[in-house]
């Protein structure tokens, strides 16, 4: 799930170089190698994805949530936007 978690900031981060005209090339990212990145990443990815649908282990898509432990919670550190 952090897998996922990764790509969806990498989007994010994605869309903000689109929206602001910034070059991937000014944060040190080059065309060099990409379709062997992009092949090499599926290849890594994709069986994990279908391991996930195939154990039952997926229950919907969730953007926003983190993955934050139950201790965590219950320690009081996080608290809701809303208050």
């Amino acid at each position: 799930m952090t897998g996922v978690q990764f790509g969806v900031a990498g989007l994010e981060s994605t869309i903000v170089c689109m929206l602001r005209k910034e070059k991937f090339k000014s944060f040190g990212l080059t065309r060099k190698n990409i379709v062997k990145a992009i092949i090499e990443t599926i290849g890594c990815f994709l069986p994990y994805i279908c391991y996930v649908f195939a154990s039952g282990q997926f229950d919907g898509f969730h953007p926003f949530h983190i993955a934050i432990t139950d201790e965590v919670i219950a320690s009081g550190i996080t608290a809701p936007i809303s208050s």
